[in-house]
């Protein structure tokens, strides 16, 4: 059973550019998809669509048996909605997107930080935010050893190499143990 399946996704763009064509694809739960193509070609347009930053026109996207997205309903999203759909993908962006204001540990800890202050704020009396953002926090420092950063924790994106940057890029995508991740 494919763990990821899209289809029928369709895309224009300005009226008369068809990005995605009637494109249709399945991925099985633990191998790798390779999507190639030339310049234009809409490879950068799926990705998006998949992670729900640019809306399709048309299409449905199955994920482990559920339908995460079916133009065809009527149901509209809401923003929070869209939030936890988007926890099903860790991105890793063509050219990184690591916010310059923050440090290295920061980029990586403040997506689930941010969950967590959502959360705190939904049920106090059951979380104990301080033993929580610890966690967040060692995770950070196990995914900075696992790609070979520690000792540049506090530095900020300008102070870092393009491969550098790239690696801390991918450990923000999987800090959230995402199913699936899109590079």
């Amino acid at each position: 059973m494919a763990f990821l399946e899209i289809k029928n996704f369709n895309k224009t763009f300005s009226g008369n550019v068809k990005a995605l064509d009637d494109i249709n694809l399945t991925l099985e739960k633990g191998k790798v998809l390779s999507i190639i193509g030339h310049s234009g070609s809409g490879k950068t347009t799926l990705l998006r669509c998949i992670n729900f930053l640019t809306e399709l026109d048309s299409g449905e996207m199955i994920i482990d048996g559920e339908t995460l997205l079916d133009t065809n309903s009527k149901e509209k999203i809401s923003e929070a909605e869209l939030r936890q759909k988007r926890l099903n993908f860790g991105l890793v962006f063509q050219s990184f997107n690591l916010f310059p204001q923050y440090s290295v540990k920061d980029n990586i800890s403040l997506a689930p930080t941010l969950m967590l202050k959502e959360k705190y704020k939904k049920d106090k009396k059951n979380i104990d935010f301080n033993a929580e953002k610890e966690k967040i926090q060692q995770e950070t420092m196990n995914l900075l050893e696992k790609v070979g950063l520690t000792e540049k924790a506090n530095a900020y994106p300008c102070e870092l190499s393009g491969g550098e940057q790239q690696r801390v890029s991918i450990a923000r995508a999987i800090v959230n143990g995402p199913p699936l991740l899109i590079a």
